[in-house]
């Protein structure tokens, strides 16, 4: 929470005398660092049991939005994971994939907290952010916990006190792109089903149309006897013809995350930058133009296809 504090100029402060729906969820106070006013209060609902969201992911609790009055009715926001619970003999030790996670879905959090829109429907991101714009915030944020600046800072030994030793950082760094080819080729598999589910004439049962899917994009052996995508949330919760749009939110991620790599992952100012343009408006502006009010130029795909190390054309 610190690095989200700093980097967005932010101050969280726990509160102990709100309503929840279990002991486990912990709720925090959001206020702007330099004036200390009020922006809204989000839920940390992290540990897995019973009847519980199997997933994670952020939710709703009250939309920020403008009273007739004029004054402001702030928003709450929940994030639900099911990440290593603590036992009575060691606090919770988060995986890094688990680290991973919260940075992208607390990036949810911040852009449905810190939207400044007269009206709900403009500052709730799902209902309102272009399909194609949703993932970006968060899906940068996900950079941040490879940055051995930001691992020193979140990472220390539950005992000792010691920090991630250099060479543990560097082989986290050099191991983010093992199965790369895999996850890109499952994500586009899964986008391209996605598109045929809900074509005007999609040709063949569902079935069909995943295994033809499949065997194009990702011809990857796995049991006849399974049905993967009657688990798979996404084509019937938001992402309907659209789950292709975390793929082309990596896209202008990286574009905006190379700004941050170029002048500090950490730099403040930028940070600021980020929060005025790109999370406080939520939905006010059109996609593309919060991109350029952010990197002062028109978007380029340079950046994601580097990162794949393919060629880029001078």
């Amino acid at each position: 929470l610190e690095v989200y504090q700093d980097l967005l100029s932010l101050k969280f402060k726990e509160v102990n005398d709100e309503d929840v729906w279990h002991k486990d969820v912990k709720v925090f106070s959001v206020c702007d660092k330099e004036s200390d006013k009020f922006l809204g209060h989000f839920y940390l609902d992290m540990f897995p049991r019973e009847g519980k969201y199997s997933h994670a992911a952020c939710f709703p609790v009250q939309i920020a939005h403008e009273l007739p009055d004029g004054k402001r009715k702030c928003a709450r926001s929940a994030m639900l994971v099911n990440f290593t619970k603590p036992t009575p003999q060691k606090p919770s030790l988060f995986q890094f994939s688990e680290v991973e996670t919260f940075f992208h879905e607390f990036g949810h959090v911040m852009h449905s907290i810190l939207s400044k829109s007269k009206y709900s429907r403009l500052n709730w991101t799902w209902s309102a952010v272009e399909q194609d714009f949703l993932e970006i915030p968060s899906l940068m944020l996900e950079n941040w916990v490879y940055e051995t600046v930001v691992l020193n800072k979140i990472s220390r030994h539950y005992q000792t006190g010691e920090q991630l030793p250099p060479n543990i950082i560097e082989k986290i760094v050099a191991a983010r792109k093992v199965g790369d080819g895999i996850s890109w080729k499952r994500l586009i598999f899964m986008s391209v089903f996605d598109m045929s589910l809900h074509s005007p004439k999609p040709e063949g049962s569902i079935a069909e149309q995943y295994a033809k899917a499949r065997e194009k994009h990702f011809p990857i052996p796995y049991p006849s006897n399974i049905i993967p995508y009657a688990s798979w949330m996404h084509i019937t919760t938001g992402y309907d013809a659209g789950y292709y749009s975390y793929l082309w939110s990596e896209v202008y991620s990286k574009d905006m995350y190379s700004r941050f790599k170029k002048e500090g992952v950490l730099n403040s100012s930028l940070g600021k930058l980020f929060r005025t343009t790109i999370l406080e408006p939520c939905a006010i502006y059109e996609g593309g133009a919060m991109l350029r009010a952010f990197l002062g130029r028109e978007p380029e795909e340079k950046t994601f296809l580097k990162d794949l190390d393919i060629d880029v054309p001078k």
